[in-house]
């Protein structure tokens, strides 16, 4: 049986979304479908898609964009690197410790977080490499920048230096055995596609009042027909990975873009709020 998709006119749809933007409206559901979820009510949608005439089903996406996410980035979705549980490992073999530890958290609570791109080393000597089938996260040491200050929250370094020695004596284990991380480029894709292709793609901000979680939003986009051989572009450029997880919790590795970057790869790509 057909679903019954609640039918906009792309007039319709701009009107509706400006009126609802800039305010603040209270979430109606908690967790990462929150603001969908509330998106979909202000909209009078049961389900999370529309039809639009000329464009078909279209998906409801929103995304929040946080105040500490890096300027300019996407959060497109998140994914765990292989092998699987590698996270844990990497934090063992070349995390540091975590700015509450001893507070908040246990002593020995190890933090890890580095947001990675294809076009420069970090000053801690992590990189990306592509292959045909593959997309690696690597380390080199001699990338290592031995002289920068340690810039963690937690200064638990002087110098970049001090903590390439630190992981160096590392055993069980060292990192040597746990890296190099790497995703299946085909994984990526069809996540990709799963994700992002056919959607309305709204981008709003979320603030806490109390138990209750509120979101603004200020910009969207028509995203349809996904040019396919524009995803092996994107590994080359504008990709950027962003690990961030403590010994006990992980917030969940981020696959993020350049927004630009990311609308170029759609052949419809019209922004209506």
């Amino acid at each position: 049986m057909s679903k019954d998709f609640k039918t906009f006119s792309l007039e319709e749809l701009t009107i509706k979304i400006k009126e609802i933007s800039g305010k603040w409206h209270k979430g109606v559901a908690k967790g990462d479908q929150g603001a969908g979820r509330t998106l979909e009510k202000l909209l009078g949608v049961e389900e999370n898609n529309i039809s639009l005439p000329d464009y078909g089903t279209i998906e409801i996406k929103s995304k929040i964009i946080k105040k500490n996410e890096p300027q300019g980035l996407i959060s497109l979705f998140t994914k765990e690197p292989l092998p699987e549980a590698s996270v844990p490992q990497l934090i063992k073999s070349m995390g540091w410790k975590h700015h509450n530890a001893g507070r908040k958290y246990p002593r020995t609570e190890q933090v890890f977080s580095s947001t990675i791109n294809l076009e420069l080393s970090t000053n801690r000597g992590f990189f990306i490499d592509v292959t045909e089938d593959k997309i690696y996260i690597k380390f080199d040491s001699s990338k290592v920048v031995r002289n920068d200050p340690d810039r963690s929250r937690s200064k638990a370094y002087i110098n970049l230096g001090e903590w390439l020695d630190d992981i160096e004596r590392r055993k069980n284990p060292h990192y040597s055995e746990v890296m190099p991380l790497h995703y299946l480029r085909k994984d990526l894709e069809d996540q990709f596609i799963k994700k992002l292709n056919n959607t309305f793609f709204c981008l709003c901000r979320s603030k806490k009042d109390g138990e209750t979680i509120n979101y603004q939003y200020f910009e969207g986009y028509i995203l349809k027909d996904l040019i396919s051989e524009k995803i092996a572009n994107m590994f080359k450029r504008g990709l950027f990975i962003d690990f961030g997880a403590r010994t006990n919790h992980n917030h969940g590795t981020k696959l993020r873009m350049k927004k630009e970057n990311l609308f170029e790869m759609f052949k419809i790509s019209e922004k209506i709020l």
